[in-house]
């Protein structure tokens, strides 16, 4: 099975006054950048078919930028999207946001998206996600922890991925493998140290002249379902090499991408 998506999506939204901005989204074209339907156009334009599957809003904060003559207020959005081929069915997606929230300037959320997917007659549940395991609040369950009891009850085989900004030796990671969670690159190579998804970023303008990856925090791990288990797997981290990047020397993004793809086999 092959699973492609990307987990954030942003939108910068220009004005000039400091004011709530959302009703002007449509008013402002040449002052918007919305990265989602760039990246749709952006399939279309490879011959690439796919379909968004759900986006989720988290993130939406407006703040003043000083500025002479006029103070501009920008709004800032950041959103979690699936994209899957168009011969994917889904067959129902569910989103949701954890309970652990940021504040900072402004509340920052994470969540998830997760979609039942029928792939070539068989049946998955897909989750993306990008949790922020170092958060904490009085009270309240960590991110890994309530998407464990998120999925706990899936009778589909199961497949998590994203930034999960966890270290192979980290504590969030070994619940999700006491939880029945493989990861697909460690089950393809091994402890092999040469995986490093993050991160590009210390020329702000991402035109680092070196591949600064240096850890790795982004997987795609799956569980299987009873009388099943992981067979092959094909996995290859991209956009980690000085030749993939754009003509004006940018990496595609500041973490690596990640592909698999995977079989299960009867035990």
């Amino acid at each position: 099975m092959k699973r492609e998506g990307f987990q954030a999506v942003s939108g910068f939204l220009g004005g000039t006054s400091f004011e709530p901005l959302a009703p002007y989204w449509s008013a402002l074209p040449d002052r918007t950048t919305d990265f989602l339907p760039i990246f749709a156009e952006e399939l279309i334009k490879r011959g690439l078919h796919y379909n968004l599957v759900d986006t989720l809003r988290l993130t939406d904060v407006t703040i003043p930028i000083p500025g002479f003559p006029v103070t501009v207020a920008a709004q800032y959005i950041d959103r979690d999207a699936m994209f899957a081929r168009a011969d994917v069915q889904v067959d129902a997606v569910t989103t949701d946001t954890f309970a652990v929230s940021l504040q900072s300037i402004a509340t920052q959320t994470r969540g998830w998206i997760a979609a039942d997917l029928e792939v070539h007659g068989k049946p998955w549940l897909v989750v993306g996600t990008h949790p922020a395991p170092n958060w904490a609040e009085a009270g309240k369950t960590p991110h890994i922890t309530e998407l464990l009891g998120a999925v706990a009850g899936a009778t589909r085989p199961t497949i998590i991925a994203g930034d999960l900004n966890l270290l192979p030796n980290s504590a969030e990671y070994a619940q999700l493998s006491a939880a029945g969670f493989v990861d697909l690159w460690t089950l393809r190579n091994g402890n092999s140290p040469l995986r490093a998804t993050c991160c590009h970023g210390d020329d702000e303008t991402l035109r680092d002249a070196n591949d600064g990856l240096e850890k790795t925090i982004d997987y795609v791990m799956t569980r299987a379902i009873p009388g099943y288990t992981t067979g092959p797997v094909q996995f290859t981290i991209f956009g980690d090499n000085l030749v993939e990047r754009t003509a004006t020397g940018m990496w595609p993004s500041d973490h690596a991408g990640l592909f698999a793809q995977l079989v299960l086999q009867k035990e």
